[in-house]
């Protein structure tokens, strides 16, 4: 299983009308499952992540958004985190109205019948409303409860749909003081997905696998259990070099970390590239 997400968690987000309700990688993370928006779709990432607005202190709309996947936030844990220097209760009604703000803001990509659905309060709590607002860090750790516990092969379906899921950092390219152990957090279930599946597929489609630890690999270069993983698929192909070339990688990126591969992997790739032949 895996813990969710703290309070006061904050996120890239991306509002999107259903015909364009495509997966765009974990760093844009919020897509709509609305009607067709009235303000025209061209644009509307720049007004909603970019475009500043006077009422919620000449900043973007989805800089509110501060709630993590399936939960709540306080009006205390909001005000924290966007109104640190404020007193208590001038923090608290700054919320109060950027949160109102938000919803009107929001309400005007969506129709009459979603206006101001997207934050909702409940018994003193903020929350994105899960019935129009859909995140991609909540079906990743959604697919990845549910592959835990699955047998094939549905398991293997849950898996394949993470690793696809999982294409990016969460907020690439972004350095919000906040992110950097939610990406942590993500970064491993999407690790778990993809070391997973892999090891599903080893035996029956050794290709599918080394491709597939190649992706990983990319967006977690320094895990050194992908590397070794990886080597046990290039190894069921055939491919010495492949696994030398691996080697030589996972060296190179340690070595940013003042770190070498720990014996035994190394070990492995010599006793693998000797046995090319082996099962």
């Amino acid at each position: 299983t895996h813990p969710p997400l703290p309070a006061t968690d904050q996120r890239q987000n991306r509002t999107l009308p259903p015909h364009h309700g495509r997966r765009l990688g974990i760093q844009t993370d919020v897509l709509q499952r609305v009607s067709p928006p009235k303000r025209p779709t061209r644009g509307l990432h720049e007004y909603n992540h970019h475009r500043p607005h006077t009422a919620i202190g000449k900043r973007p709309p989805i800089s509110r958004l501060t709630n993590l996947p399936g939960s709540t936030s306080s009006t205390r844990d909001i005000g924290e985190y966007l109104e640190p220097n404020a007193r208590i209760s001038q923090a608290d009604q700054r919320v109060h109205t950027n949160a109102s703000n938000l919803r009107h803001v929001l309400g005007r990509t969506g129709t009459a019948e979603t206006k101001n659905a997207y934050v909702i309060k409940s018994a003193g709590r903020y929350l994105l409303d899960p019935a129009t607002v859909d995140v991609d860090v909540w079906t990743l750790r959604d697919l990845m409860r549910s592959a835990t516990i699955a047998t094939e092969p549905r398991r293997r379906e849950l898996l394949t749909a993470a690793c696809d899921l999982y294409s990016a950092p969460l907020a690439k390219g972004k350095d919000y003081e906040w992110l950097q152990p939610h990406r942590e957090t993500i970064r491993r279930w999407g690790t778990e997905a993809h070391l997973l599946l892999a090891d599903d597929l080893l035996d029956s489609n050794p290709q599918a696998a080394s491709d597939l630890l190649d992706k990983a690999i990319g967006l977690d270069r320094y895990n050194e259990a992908l590397y070794v993983k990886a080597m046990h698929a290039r190894h069921a192909l055939g491919d010495a070099d492949g696994i030398r070339t691996l080697l030589r990688a996972l060296t190179k990126a340690l070595a940013d970390l003042d770190a070498e591969p720990h014996e035994d992997t190394i070990a492995l790739a010599t006793q693998l590239r000797n046995s090319p032949d082996e099962s």
